[in-house]
């Protein structure tokens, strides 16, 4: 061996090694990357729910009756289209553990679905 420099074989095995390296670093990125915009846009269909279904209570009109549902579209602000569909639970509670009272609670449940890189996602919100 002389000691002027590497060899063609130690070159070649430094430059496996190193794209090795560099493919786990580039799938662990695209992940991470995947996995942040999914959370923006989780969040930001989370909040346009809340919005939605602040204006489908009790007697504003979009709970539909007890037993059925609704779908509607809507967008997020960074014009994401979803899909939501509301449904309205009316339970009757007892004011009082002694009382012989019931009042109705209402509890509105949502569940958003959209589509992003020909995946499809859905969250349940409940209020």
């Amino acid at each position: 061996m002389s000691s002027r420099g590497f060899t063609l074989i130690e070159t070649l095995v430094s430059l496996v090694i190193f794209l090795l390296i560099a493919a786990g670093v580039a799938y662990g990125l695209q992940h991470v990357i995947a996995g942040n915009v999914y959370v923006g846009q989780r969040q930001d269909v989370i909040n346009t729910t809340l919005g939605i279904l602040d204006q489908s209570r009790p007697p504003l009109g979009l709970c539909p009756p007890p037993g059925s549902s609704t779908t509607m579209p809507a967008t997020t602000p960074t014009s994401l289209p979803f899909t939501i569909t509301i449904t309205c639970t009316v339970d009757a509670v007892p004011m009082l553990p002694s009382s012989q009272n019931m009042i109705d609670v209402t509890q509105l449940t949502a569940v958003a679905s959209w589509s992003t890189f020909g995946v499809t996602r859905n969250v349940t919100i409940e209020e």
